[in-house]
């Protein structure tokens, strides 16, 4: 099945600084979600190449080898990813637009904030952020910001380069090694993170990268070596996640959906607000964490509000 113009977009494992296809093709296609043309089977990494990417950030964490580079030179570092990614947002943003359907004009937004991600990550570093003094008169108090150790993070669908770049830049910054597995239906934007990472000369095996399913992020969630999980998605993913990973007591990050109530108050701009709401519905084709979901308006109000919502 020809791909034509996409072939430039590839699936590539990242794993201790060796960039490669991953091994395992699965059944499911990669396809343009506008247009539904086929771009290229999914792919998996190896239960191997995952099990030495785990490795390989343990082995980095227990000699502290990342940890304990100069704060100096992990805020360096940061910055320099940062203008990678800010020379790349435009294929960043054609790669998200491509892999979630979201139209590009809002992917060239969220591609063109990727590198203030990292800048403030790398500003964080030089305030000192990583040892605050609480010290009261004769109680020396001091909060100290310390890896947890191999941190892995796993991503949505529907902005998975923006959600990876929050979750891997304070990560890398605090001295954490970082396994990121790019989301299966749209890969494309975390394997350019992970070419700007790579370009920005971070260690070889402080960031890796690693593709798949369920499979390969069992693996990685189970795995005792892995010290900490960052998930955004699903209630059901991450009840997953949480008992994979509880018999190793592993510290968990889990973004699992939203709630968010709107309320309309009696004095409230009806068109105004109907426009507001619609906004926030429809942002990333409606699959918004932060998407309102319900509505509380006055009882007077609701038949105004949903004609000017219908409208």
């Amino acid at each position: 099945m020809s791909t034509d113009p996409l072939q430039r977009w590839t699936q590539r494992d990242l794993v201790g600084g060796v960039r490669s296809t991953p091994e395992t093709e699965l059944s499911a296609w990669i396809c343009n979600p506008s247009t539904g043309q086929p771009i290229e089977t999914q792919r998996s990494t190896s239960t191997m190449q995952v099990l030495r990417a785990i490795q390989i950030a343990d082995d980095i964490d227990r000699a502290g080898t990342w940890r304990d580079t100069p704060l100096e030179l992990r805020a360096q570092l940061m910055e320099s990813i940062a203008q990678e990614l800010d020379s790349h947002a435009p294929d960043i943003a054609e790669a998200e637009a491509l892999g979630t359907g979201i139209v590009i004009s809002v992917t060239r937004m969220f591609a063109d904030s990727l590198g203030s991600v990292f800048r403030d990550a790398a500003n964080r570093l030089r305030s000192g952020w990583t040892s605050t003094d609480l010290s009261e008169e004769q109680r020396p108090v001091r909060l100290l910001r310390l890896p947890w150790g191999p941190t892995v993070v796993l991503v949505p669908w529907n902005s998975p380069s923006g959600v990876a770049s929050k979750k891997v830049a304070y990560a890398l910054a605090v001295g954490a090694p970082v396994i990121l597995k790019a989301n299966e239906w749209a890969p494309y934007g975390c394997n350019l993170l992970a070419d700007a990472i790579e370009r920005a000369g971070v260690p070889s095996g402080a960031f890796q990268l690693v593709h798949g399913g369920a499979e390969v992020g069992h693996l990685l969630v189970s795995d005792p070596r892995v010290r900490a999980i960052s998930f955004t998605g699903s209630v059901a993913v991450g009840r997953q996640i949480a008992q994979a990973a509880a018999p190793n007591f592993t510290a968990l990050q889990l973004e699992l959906s939203g709630n968010n109530p709107a309320v309309v108050l009696e004095d409230a701009d009806i068109r105004a607000t109907a426009s507001e709401l619609r906004d926030g519905m429809v942002k990333l084709n409606g699959e918004w964490c932060e998407a309102p979901r319900k509505i509380f308006v006055p009882r007077d109000l609701h038949d105004e509000l949903c004609d000017a919502l219908r409208e």
